[in-house]
């Protein structure tokens, strides 16, 4: 420029001949471009800002998958866990079940056992009352036997 500064130009250089086609000299148009080279500069500058901030971006979305990747196969795991543990808690109260109708059949049979024990031991206590009376009347039939006789023989003795 007039001035010394520099500027961005876009220079188109005709060369001129005459009829004969002798080179005769250069016609040159100069355009100042400078404003479209400071605009395409800052495109460029925000362009690249963009992509930083676009890379930065990515890179966290891919932090955060990676973290959503990770809870959902935690959840995944805990869901599996859950269950494996609902069907092992499944089984256990179908077993105490099982066990408390085997406890009630088993106390039902020990409560008959012992009714039974009870009876036994009253009909031996019945059978001893009986059988104490009775011995006593067999074990002196014999000895009642002679002294009737020997009543029978001394009434006839006075008669």
């Amino acid at each position: 420029r007039k001035d010394g500064s520099e500027f961005w130009a876009d220079v188109d250089v005709t060369a001129l001949r005459d009829e004969n086609g002798q080179l005769r000299g250069f016609a040159t148009v100069t355009r100042d471009i400078t404003e479209r080279k400071q605009a395409q500069e800052a495109l460029e500058g925000a362009n690249r800002e963009l992509e930083k901030r676009v890379e930065e971006r990515t890179a966290e979305l891919q932090a955060a998958n990676g973290q959503l990747k990770q809870e959902i196969s935690d959840r995944k795991r805990t869901e599996l866990a859950l269950r494996q543990s609902k069907g092992r808690l499944k089984e256990q109260a179908a077993q105490l079940e099982q066990a408390l109708h085997e406890l009630h059949s088993t106390q039902a049979q020990l409560i008959q056992k012992e009714k039974m024990s009870s009876l036994g031991q009253l009909v031996a206590g019945v059978a001893h009352e009986i059988n104490n009376p009775v011995s006593f009347i067999y074990g002196n039939l014999d000895h009642a036997s002679h002294y009737i006789q020997d009543l029978l023989h001394l009434l006839r003795l006075y008669q």
